[in-house]
């Protein structure tokens, strides 16, 4: 009975809304489905994401299955410590934890820097881009310098402690 695998499934949306431009997109659009236009400029190599982990202790060898990793390029923070309560044995040590490869179930992804259209950029000014982030299904869709036109879920991508200039 009840031990049926669940299948992943991949929504792809048509929409016939209008497309906005990437200079339109304020704060109030944050973690909203959206619609932008704009020619690719570059799209990085294939790569693999975990979706769902297996972890290990090192101490006391006692699995944690199936932990959920948030969608995007945001990761994840292996927990601290082991609560596994064993009679006679030493609490298992800070950091105890590390990642069973061939446990993981893992994507495809790809990372595309989409540029404003040059039809939509104001006279003397320098076209605005944004990062998209794609998996599954749609890696290897679009190369540099095809126009396109997404959906998806705009949001703030939490970057790395080195500073940089430009908006992305």
């Amino acid at each position: 009975g009840g031990d049926e695998e669940m299948q992943d499934i991949q929504v792809i949306l048509h929409s016939e809304a209008i497309s906005r431009k990437i200079r339109e997109l304020k704060s109030e659009h944050m973690a909203k489905l959206v619609k932008i236009s704009g020619i690719i400029i570059s799209a990085s190599s294939i790569r693999s994401k975990a979706v769902s982990l297996t972890l290990q202790c090192r101490s006391c060898k006692n699995f944690l299955p199936n932990i959920a990793v948030k969608p995007g390029l945001e990761g994840y923070a292996l927990p601290r410590k082991c609560n596994t309560e064993q009679a006679g044995r030493p609490k298992c040590p800070v950091d105890p934890f590390y990642i069973v490869p061939d446990k993981c179930k893992c994507v495809d992804f790809q990372v595309l820097k989409l540029q404003e259209s040059p039809d939509s950029v104001p006279t003397g000014e320098i076209p605005r881009h944004m990062q998209l982030y794609i998996d599954r299904y749609l890696v290897d869709k679009v190369v540099p310098g095809n126009r396109v036109t997404v959906s998806g879920i705009y949001s703030i991508k939490k970057s790395g402690l080195r500073p940089r200039g430009g908006r992305d």
